[in-house]
């Protein structure tokens, strides 16, 4: 009887301590239902005011882009950089170039885009397209000059300018620079 006894005490605390367990887990996605439903206004009201503070960035940063002196920067600054480009173009240019591809409908496509650009290049590039075989071959001739000094001058000119530089420097505090 005694060793009857010692098997059903021996039980016991492993049922109850398996109901215990188990009323805790219950007890614990419960809290965590509960506390996600409660934390669903404050949610709603965190990505309200975020709206609203992005709402305030886009404003501000629209008022930065309208000001005069921000809109002659970017006037300056896009004069400063087509005549950049202009300085490193080449002055000379000629060439021809054979190519083909196997597919006629990708050899359709990129002729089309290369039709695009034939006022730049009509009277020095010719292109032959090769619809029946896979090859690039050609020789391009280039010849120009660029002027370190040149870029540089533009860029110190670019610098010196009392618009670029409040323009900068208003940036950086908008975007949260030093």
């Amino acid at each position: 009887e005694i060793s009857a006894e010692k098997n059903i005490k021996q039980d016991r605390p492993s049922f109850f301590n398996r109901l215990t367990e188990l009323k805790k887990k219950i007890t614990n996605v419960v809290l965590k239902w509960k506390n996600k439903f409660t934390a669903i206004p404050e949610k709603i009201k965190s990505v309200k005011d975020k709206g609203e503070s992005n709402l305030e960035r886009f404003y501000i940063f629209r008022d930065y882009w309208k000001k005069k002196s921000t809109k002659e920067a970017k006037e300056k600054l896009l004069k400063a950089v087509k005549k950049v480009v202009r300085h490193i173009l080449p002055r000379i240019f000629q060439g021809r170039i054979a190519f083909g591809l196997e597919d006629p409908y990708l050899m359709g496509q990129i002729l089309t885009v290369l039709a695009l650009f034939i006022p730049l290049y009509q009277d020095k590039l010719m292109i032959e397209p090769d619809f029946e075989e896979e090859r690039l071959e050609g020789n391009v001739y280039l010849k120009g000059h660029i002027i370190p000094g040149y870029i540089i001058f533009t860029g110190l000119g670019l610098l010196l300018n009392k618009n670029i530089r409040t323009a900068i420097k208003e940036g950086k505090q908008l975007i949260g620079g030093n």
